[in-house]
């Protein structure tokens, strides 16, 4: 991933998705990407994002169940946080080891 040397003037009010290099271990773990925000005419005005979204108001009695299915696709605590305390915490909860 690199910024090719030639600037777009009407870049500068976008805003980008960028893919990170994978060169940290969160970044990695994470598969992570970033918003990378233009301005809108002066420096102290950000891009604006244009998108819509939904509010989603989950009963707690779901947590234990989306918690399951999201550790199926790869995603639980020692994913998003690659830190040894993050992912001996998760290896207790997984196999029930007390704290």
């Amino acid at each position: 991933p690199h910024f090719q040397n030639v600037i777009d003037s009407k870049d500068i009010e976008r805003v980008f998705c960028v893919k990170p290099m994978f060169d940290n271990p969160r970044i990695i773990r994470q598969s992570g990407a970033f918003f990378l925000y233009g301005i809108n005419g002066n420096k102290s005005q950000p891009a604006s994002l244009n998108f819509s979204y939904k509010v989603y108001i989950i009963n707690k009695a779901q947590k234990r169940k989306i918690r399951k299915q999201l550790e199926a696709l790869g995603i639980d605590k020692s994913t998003l946080f690659p830190e040894v305390e993050h992912v001996a915490e998760h290896i207790k909860d997984k196999y029930h080891l007390p704290k």
